[in-house]
């Protein structure tokens, strides 16, 4: 029996609002959008742009953050530090240049992709981005008849843990998603996440900063009357609002000094714009296309659009 799309409609909003990342009240906690019917289609050309993006963006973030670094030390043009450190605090530049944590990058990238005449193109990569919760969710809502969903088909969800572990350096870690107030649109998503692995097993917590518990021996959670010590923080909280979150002075202690991994890293020059108008930069062309290889630095010439720095030096 088929059925009509009203009440296909209806079947995948009450699966949304079931799940907290769907609501029908103006006003409500969780976010509101209009509902496809179904997945967005894909042609052959697309998912093989898709599949290749992943690792030409992991190219260009290794190679930002090694040019920052390299450029820090002296070893590229000092200008390239210097423009991404504009505005950032002293004290989270240097905890940031750790020689501990200086391979450390994201460990999830999201880029906003729109379509143009030309081809896809960039409008932004995100280093700490929203969406990747409901996006799991959409993918068990549209997963099944004749569709073949792009990505890995376990879903999101064990690769988000999966992460963790790895981010941490411990198996069966114990994580906890920190979420601040000016992230709060995202909270319904991230606990539906957390709640998602608890389900499974899984030692994930979802806290807001004041929640979290300090010791000199590392960050703990409450739960059940007990404290449970954290082996992984993910990090949902931009970096230029460090001095609305409250306690950011102890979670970022915790991980200078080893008691706690937390991802994405405390990296300012790996959340700034800026980075695009480094890409397209003359003087810097050279060092691109060595670093990259020719084909990603190809990819990314096409991808990531045209920009500019404007100083009057």
């Amino acid at each position: 029996m088929t059925t009509t799309p009203v009440e296909n409609y209806t079947e995948i909003r009450d699966s949304l609002i079931e799940a907290g990342l769907f609501d029908a009240q103006e006003g409500g906690e969780a976010n509101t959008w209009r509902i496809s019917l179904d997945a967005y289609g894909l042609n052959q050309d697309d998912v093989a742009f898709f599949e290749a993006l992943g690792g030409h963006l992991l190219g260009f973030y290794a190679t930002l953050n090694r040019f920052y670094l390299d450029s820090a030390r002296g070893k590229l043009p000092a200008w390239i530090a210097e423009y991404l450190d504009q505005g950032k605090p002293r004290e989270l530049i240097d905890h940031g240049r750790m020689k501990r944590f200086k391979g450390l990058l994201p460990g999830i990238i999201r880029p906003d992709v729109i379509v143009t005449d030309g081809g896809f193109q960039l409008t932004e990569l995100d280093a700490v981005p929203g969406g990747f919760g409901l996006t799991a969710r959409l993918m068990d809502i549209y997963r099944g008849g004749s569709r073949k969903l792009v990505g890995d088909p376990e879903g999101l969800v064990p690769l988000f843990y999966s992460m963790m572990e790895s981010a941490a350096g411990v198996h069966g870690a114990r994580v906890v998603i920190v979420v601040s107030e000016e992230a709060r649109d995202y909270r319904s998503e991230m606990w539906y996440l957390a709640n998602c692995l608890q389900g499974a097993g899984k030692p994930v917590f979802l806290r807001r900063p004041e929640e979290m518990v300090f010791r000199e021996e590392g960050l703990f959670v409450t739960e059940g009357g007990r404290e449970i010590p954290v082996d992984a923080v993910y990090r949902f909280y931009e970096l230029f609002d460090l001095r609305n979150i409250p306690k950011i002075e102890l979670l970022i202690y915790a991980n200078k000094k080893g008691r706690v991994a937390t991802t994405p890293p405390y990296k300012p020059w790996l959340e700034e714009k800026l980075a695009f108008a480094l890409f397209h930069h003359p003087a810097l062309s050279r060092h691109w296309e060595n670093a990259l290889g020719p084909e990603t630095f190809q990819f990314l010439s096409h991808l990531i659009p045209k920009t500019w720095i404007l100083d009057n030096r």
